[in-house]
């Protein structure tokens, strides 16, 4: 399953029935980046033989085509061994980090940080713009530098303005997420919190 939100995950596996029509023996694969109290309830609620991996992904439509998604993988390690042939068709690495909802956790905070070397980037190339530097051009020197981040890189291909708009509706929705998950746990975001606000911008 590769919806957006949990929203729809809710809808279509509880609301739509989907998860109870399951037959014992099957495995439910969720790609969604949400919440690890989601993925939990979907394992709990899941009928008698229906197996869940948390499954969520980090990658690019390129990524995917080339069969090198990266899959972060929580669940039972056997449940995990009877799906791993179908997802190396398409993901390379494919990790395991643990028990159901640690993946999201994972993802979670991998979103977060990448929300927050988002901005940089865009500063970043704002930056080189006014000292007669190209986006593209400061984005291919420092891939080979210690400045560089997959956010960086992505400016290489798309301008920082697009690059931000074309990712800000998936990033507000996986910051807000990470926030509620860290409220209720009694934790704070910190910096990372702080600077990941600009999604909520505009």
């Amino acid at each position: 399953v590769c919806v957006f939100s949990d929203a729809q995950l809710r809808e279509l596996l509880l609301g739509d029935g989907v998860l109870d029509a399951l037959q014992p023996g099957a495995t439910l694969v969720s790609h969604v980046t949400g919440s690890p109290d989601l993925v939990a309830e979907l394992a709990d609620r899941a009928p008698a033989g229906v197996h869940v991996v948390d499954a969520p992904m980090s990658g690019t439509a390129d990524q995917i085509r080339a069969g090198r998604l990266t899959l972060l993988l929580g669940g039972d390690e056997a449940d995990i061994e009877r799906v791993r042939p179908v997802l190396a068709a398409y993901a390379d690495p494919i990790i395991h980090v643990g028990a159901i909802g640690d993946a999201q956790r994972v993802k979670l905070i991998n979103n977060l940080l990448f929300t927050v070397n988002l901005r940089m980037a865009v500063e970043a190339a704002r930056l080189a713009e006014a000292m007669s530097v190209t986006p593209s051009r400061l984005a291919a020197t420092l891939a080979t530098c210690s400045g560089n981040s997959f956010a960086l890189a992505l400016l290489q291909h798309l301008p920082p303005e697009s690059t931000i708009e074309t990712a800000r509706p998936f990033l507000a929705k996986d910051v807000a997420v990470v926030r509620e998950v860290a409220a209720s746990m009694g934790l704070d975001l910190g910096l990372l919190g702080e600077l990941s606000e600009w999604v909520n911008d505009g």
